[in-house]
């Protein structure tokens, strides 16, 4: 039986042009990309908040001022729905709609934060749903609906810690 054996005849070694090289990452902290210096920041800056939404959970940082102003929005949703439950004749009643965007949502990593409730939908706040959507910077976009009641406790335990 013959070995196999590879020929190194006609085999030359060539340099690649400067062009094809790989640019290495810098190593310092300033010379970091805007991407990596905004991450880097927003991981620094919040929190994670969790939304526990039925089988699902949604993490994202967030700071506390943030949600203390989500937390007045439930405030004022949760004293919409007692009004409703105290009115002799129906009427349509304003939606819930925070938002977090621009500069404020970019501060901790995202691009957008809205949560959404019509309280003309849901006869008491028990079986309100809200309707969540989550974006980030990094293209990240999670759309979900889910009880009135958990996002409240989600804030509030968020805030107590």
């Amino acid at each position: 039986m013959q070995s196999l054996r590879a020929s190194r005849v006609g085999c030359q070694r060539t340099a690649l042009p400067q062009t094809w090289l790989p640019k290495k990452f810098p190593s310092s902290r300033s010379q970091r990309p805007r991407s990596v210096q905004r991450s880097v920041a927003a991981a620094a800056a919040g929190q994670p908040l969790s939304f526990h939404i039925g089988e699902t959970t949604v993490s994202f940082p967030l700071s506390k001022e943030q949600a203390g102003k989500l937390s007045e929005s439930v405030k004022s949703l949760l004293e919409t729905f007692a009004a409703k439950q105290k009115a002799e004749r129906p009427k349509r009643w304003d939606m819930m709609e925070y938002r977090l965007r621009g500069e404020e949502a970019a501060s901790v990593g995202l691009q957008n934060l809205e949560v959404m409730c019509n309280p003309n939908a849901y006869a008491t706040a028990f079986d309100a749903k809200v309707l969540i959507t989550v974006s980030t910077t990094a293209g990240v976009k999670v759309t979900t609906e889910g009880r009135l009641s958990n996002l409240k406790q989600d804030v509030d335990a968020f805030l107590e810690a």
